[in-house]
């Protein structure tokens, strides 16, 4: 874990800026916006050391969670001001190892968020494009891929997934349609055996 320089501030200040970059993680589990809040008040220009600080907890789970109360705007809607600081020290990796984590913990949001974007500026699209791709989420692939200008292989990868989609769906029809029979065959001869 990446202490602060005792140089740049008197001892009180840190030792409790240590201990804090200890609790982080606990204090992120309890709740992201609150931590976010003293985040901005103690660390706003050292977030490196708080990433650090959070990074191994939970295989990067708790860094997303801290992360989504920032970049969701969550935070922001409670502490405009504070807000307003801590995305403005975000940097594009910063951005980057959030998208990263998104499509490692939460698939389903990906699209929304690459959609809803004020900036793209703030993601490397070919970075994003083989996250989606290694994780399999088709819907920001192909928005990836459209924006990226490759608009035929975004539609052909839509329309592979739609296929896709569609066969499972006759499967498990299928399978209903199977069930049915056999308990109606079973209900027939059950009948039949009274």
């Amino acid at each position: 874990m990446r202490r602060v320089r005792p140089s740049l501030h008197n001892n009180g200040s840190f030792v409790l800026q240590n201990s804090l970059l200890t609790a982080l993680p606990k204090l992120v589990r309890l709740d992201a916006v609150l931590t976010a809040q003293i985040v901005s008040q103690i660390f706003s220009h050292d977030l490196t050391s708080v990433f650090t600080s959070l990074q191994s907890e939970e295989n990067g789970l708790v860094l997303f969670e801290f992360l989504q109360a920032i970049i969701s705007g969550d935070f922001s809607k409670d502490y405009p001001v504070a807000g307003a600081l801590l995305t403005e020290n975000l940097t594009r990796n910063h951005h980057q190892t959030y998208f990263s984590l998104m499509t490692k913990f939460h698939p389903e949001m990906v699209y929304h968020h690459l959609s809803t974007q004020s900036t793209h500026d703030n993601y490397k699209p070919e970075e994003c494009l083989r996250l989606c791709q290694d994780y399999e989420i088709a819907d920001a692939s192909a928005y990836l891929l459209e924006r990226m200008g490759n608009v035929s292989s975004a539609l052909q990868l839509m329309l592979q997934t739609l296929e896709s989609r569609m066969m499972s769906l006759k499967r498990i029809v299928r399978g209903m349609s199977d069930n049915n029979n056999n308990s109606s065959s079973n209900a027939i001869k059950s009948g039949r055996q009274r």
